[in-house]
């Protein structure tokens, strides 16, 4: 890998911008953009539609909750991916890589479960926070995935990588940018390489550390300007929001075992002790790379069950936002008390009163004392603020912006979505087990299959 980068030229890798291309793709979705801000219908094809009546297309979260209410499993694919991708987003600051494969139709549009990517990209700028700095970013990654597309449909993708750098604002302070949404902790960057693959359109992304640890300086614009030169480009001068409207084309050669080479790269120029961007020991990235794997894989359960509780409260959520803001609020209650019985969780990216909540939990969990750990677990989840490795922040009510008739929702609340008349719906067995039971009726065993412990009040 050390020899490859060594001989890269300017003509080997490229800023997209430089392709022959990118005035027409800028023009376009720079007219996408506008109409999107200016909250004008944009044109586009629809996606396939996948009701039972086979009328309505899937164009946000709010469709895909109430048709997979209505029993349509590609609804219910695309509820769980969004709530695979959230929990993920909350509980894993740095240290991670994941994929997602998306379908590319016959007009070589872009779908993932029947939502077309345009409509992905109205959603993000119609509800993207009024601070021009975040509306500034959420308006390149526009621009990247009109890119994106369109070389998927030419054919650059099958020998080339986009690679897009996205690392934390360097135009907000630090108190702006927790209350945006971003973990200033590990001031995350993430990697993410484009390509086809067997068809589909595959997007790699690695979160990697802007900071050694909480209390070091940030270290993430020296080493992506470092990571630039190493593929033979300038980015000195760029800032965040600049260097994440500037992904690199580059030949697959040059990564042949996808964004862990770039993640690779990432650590090397900051030099030795360093891993993900962390001072940690380095490993091999790609055991580790499984590793990621097998830990996605072990959020399943908890993936599972806030799918449920999402679909069955389908009928209250009334608005777009508010189905985002329910999702948000979910998956933070339940990975919240979740991290009391699984340590791999780190608490302190729910913050440092959550953290302390969920450390008394885990001390009363040991002595046996299951009340005292069902309080401070309720208290973690009380005080929490979780965080978002790529935070879009949304409107809330008084912007206007609602549902398919136009009326905007309250936001969720985590404390009121958690309980009915029998009291709180998510809580542990005596195993330690989390379970969540429906709104309204009781449970008698552990829904885990190798347990069945009585539940029973």
């Amino acid at each position: 890998m050390e020899n490859q980068t060594a001989l890269l030229t300017q003509e080997e890798a490229r800023f997209a911008r430089t392709l022959e291309n990118d005035p027409e793709i800028r023009q376009q979705a720079h007219r996408f953009i506008g109409a999107c801000i200016a909250k004008q219908r944009v044109e586009y094809d629809e996606s396939p539609t996948f009701s039972p009546e086979n009328t309505r297309a899937i164009e946000s979260l709010y469709d895909a909750l109430h048709l997979a209410a209505q029993g349509d499993q590609t609804a219910r694919n695309m509820v769980s991916l969004n709530v695979e991708t959230e929990v993920v987003e909350q509980t894993i600051k740095s240290g991670h890589v994941s994929s997602v494969a998306l379908d590319i139709d016959a007009t070589g549009r872009v779908l993932q479960f029947g939502q077309s990517m345009e409509s992905v990209q109205e959603n993000s700028l119609r509800y993207a926070s009024n601070s021009p700095q975040i509306l500034a970013r959420t308006k390149a990654e526009t621009l990247n995935a009109f890119r994106i597309a369109d070389y998927a449909k030419d054919g650059t993708l099958e020998d080339n990588y986009v690679l897009v750098l996205s690392r934390a604002p360097d135009d907000i302070d630090e108190a702006e940018m927790g209350e945006a949404g971003f973990f200033t902790d590990t001031m995350s960057s993430s990697l993410q390489l484009s390509s086809i693959e067997n068809g589909a359109l595959v997007t790699e992304s690695a979160f990697v550390a802007g900071k050694a640890t909480p209390s070091s300086a940030r270290h993430d614009a020296a080493a992506m300007s470092a990571l630039c030169a190493r593929f033979g480009l300038d980015s000195h001068t760029m800032n965040a929001t600049e260097l994440l409207a500037n992904p690199i084309v580059i030949p697959k050669y040059l990564a042949p075992n996808g964004v862990v080479d770039i993640v690779q790269l990432y650590d090397e120029v900051l030099g030795a002790g360093h891993f993900f961007g962390e001072a940690k020991p380095s490993q091999d990235y790609q055991n580790y790379k499984q590793t990621c794997v097998q830990r996605q894989a072990n959020f399943s359960p908890m993936v599972h069950m806030i799918t449920e509780a999402l679909i069955e409260e389908a009928a209250i959520i009334t608005s777009r936002v508010n189905a985002v803001e329910r999702l948000s609020a979910l998956v933070e209650l339940v990975m919240v008390k979740q991290s009391v019985v699984d340590e791999s969780i780190d608490a302190r990216v729910y913050g440092a009163a959550a953290a302390q909540q969920v450390a008394l939990a885990r001390s009363a969990w040991e002595c046996g004392d299951m009340q005292a750990m069902e309080h401070h677990a309720g208290r973690a989840v009380s005080v929490a603020v979780s965080s978002n490795n790529c935070p879009t922040a949304l409107l809330k009510a008084a912007a206007g912006e609602g549902g398919p008739n136009g009326n905007a929702n309250e936001s969720a609340d985590s404390s009121s979505i958690d309980e009915d008349k029998y009291g709180s719906l998510t809580f542990y067995c005596k195993n330690g087990h989390l379970n969540r039971r429906p709104r309204g009726k009781l449970i008698s065993q552990c829904r885990v299959s190798s347990c069945k412990n009585s539940v029973a009040c």
